[in-house]
């Protein structure tokens, strides 16, 4: 029979989900019954990277086997590895998952996964830059690179049997944990135990816009305030903390960007991608997180005095601005009284000098008209 096998590719609904994304302390390999429970242990287990399925009892020989989806297969036929051949020719040590025909003797042997592991240690008596010691939780999310390389440049699926026989992943565990020791005592060293909690990664949308804020016209102002009252009104802690933090958070972002980066270039040789590093949690001393919080605590109750004192004065000054308007307010009313008193005598003193002026009229016009009368009574009698 030739090494070519007749290769049925088949999918189930159930084989195409993919495992929870747990954040694991170890990576492993484990003993199943057959490939078909594959997908129950991982999903189980989100250490286990590499699972070795036995063969399925029977009482007749089978000659078929199946490869369940989201797995890297590797076959041996009478224990040697077994090599997949395509229509075209092109051989890989990855066989293709869904049903593959061929003799009782050729079964497979090692199934790696094609999820992504979140694999996550914790380094502990890291020393900062003041010798405060820091225990930081990172967090590495890695796969193994053994796609198709015309599908996924920089893949090979040679990486898959490099993984199993020579790296493993008890020795990669290994290999992660010292790198991430070496990476991460570096890193805290070279911050201040106050900085370093800002080194903790943050979503990609907090990380925008930090180096603007610090030079906006907002920024410029504040920091031209000369005065303390101006700083209190302004609230001076409240924003050049959340702006030292936005430093340090996006100086944690770079340096974790370059432990990836470093961590690629030492484990891309054996067939391992690291996806993503994050800081995930940092832990102080109780006495240092102590001191911090005390701090925080004086310079808040600090700012609130000064504010209660100046709301004091103010309300001290409001008060006094009432009374002295009160005060305006009841002069100018007593002055309109009186202005008020002078315009009725006034217009009572033109009244009365047009009503005597008025009678005087009257009386002219009455002692005319009795001249009148007479005069023409006179003229009659003649």
């Amino acid at each position: 029979r030739s090494q070519r096998e007749i290769s049925i590719s088949t999918m189930s609904t159930a084989q195409q989900q993919p495992r929870q994304a747990r954040a694991t302390a170890t990576l492993s390999s484990v003993d199943i019954r057959d490939a078909g429970a594959a997908n129950s242990v991982f999903g189980g287990d989100t250490s286990v990277m590499v699972a070795r399925p036995g063969k399925i009892c029977c009482a007749f020989p089978l000659f078929w086997f199946t490869i369940p989806e989201g797995f890297y297969a590797l076959v041996t036929r009478h224990g040697a590895h077994q090599d997949y051949v395509d229509s075209k020719g092109k051989k890989s040590p990855v066989w293709p998952s869904g049903l593959h025909l061929g003799p009782p003797w050729l079964k497979v042997s090692h199934l790696v996964t094609k999820q992504a592991i979140l694999f996550n240690t914790q380094i502990k008596g890291c020393k900062t830059k003041d010798n405060v010691t820091a225990f930081i939780d990172v967090s590495i999310i890695l796969r193994v690179m053994g796609d198709d390389p015309e599908k996924t440049p920089g893949d090979d699926p040679e990486n898959v049997f490099k993984f199993v026989h020579e790296v493993t992943p008890a020795g990669l565990q290994a290999q992660l944990q010292d790198a991430q020791a070496e990476a991460v005592r570096t890193l805290a060293r070279s911050v201040y135990h106050t900085e370093v909690f800002g080194l903790r990664n943050v979503a990609h949308s907090e990380l925008e816009g930090v180096q603007e804020k610090l030079f906006s016209a907002e920024a410029m102002e504040r920091g031209g305030a000369a005065t303390q009252e101006e700083k209190d009104m302004l609230g001076e802690h409240d924003y050049y903390d959340s702006l030292e933090a936005g430093f340090n958070v996006e100086a944690g972002a770079s340096i974790t960007e370059a432990m990836k980066v470093r961590l690629n270039r030492q484990f891309n040789k054996q067939g391992i991608q690291i996806l993503d590093v994050a800081i995930k949690d940092i832990t102080l001393p109780d006495q240092i997180q102590s001191q911090m919080s005390q701090k925080t605590m004086v310079i808040s109750q600090n700012a609130m005095q000064r504010m209660q004192q100046k709301h004091a004065m103010q309300s001290l000054l409001q008060e006094e601005e009432i009374k002295t308007l009160n005060q305006t307010h009841d002069l100018n009313k007593i002055e309109l009284e009186k202005d008020g008193e002078y315009d009725v005598m006034m217009a009572k003193f033109k009244l009365d000098a047009l009503r005597a002026e008025n009678d005087r009229n009257i009386q002219s016009i009455e002692t005319q008209m009795s001249i009148d009368v007479e005069l023409v009574k006179a003229e009659s009698d003649l």
